[in-house]
């Protein structure tokens, strides 16, 4: 699995999710969202390639998944 690559394919969606949220799309339909088309990308076969990824791989998942959490519940302290 190539995370840069993963990287750079959702951060669009993070995009879609601000025009959701302008949109007046509800939390529950936004983490619908986040749950159907983000997650399963980010953690495919996770328990087989988590040991083996380096920090830095591990904060970009991490930044993907805590940017669409505070689109989703508003908050900044994730």
């Amino acid at each position: 699995m190539n995370i840069s690559e993963v990287y750079a394919t959702k951060q669009p969606l993070v995009f879609i999710f601000k025009t959701l949220k302008r949109s007046s799309v509800g939390p529950d339909d936004l983490f619908y969202f986040y749950a159907t088309m983000i997650r399963p990308v980010l953690e495919y076969a996770c328990p087989v390639w988590h040991s083996g990824l380096t920090v830095e791989h591990r904060n970009r998942i991490e930044a993907i998944q805590k940017r669409v959490f505070r689109i989703i519940f508003d908050t900044v302290y994730l």
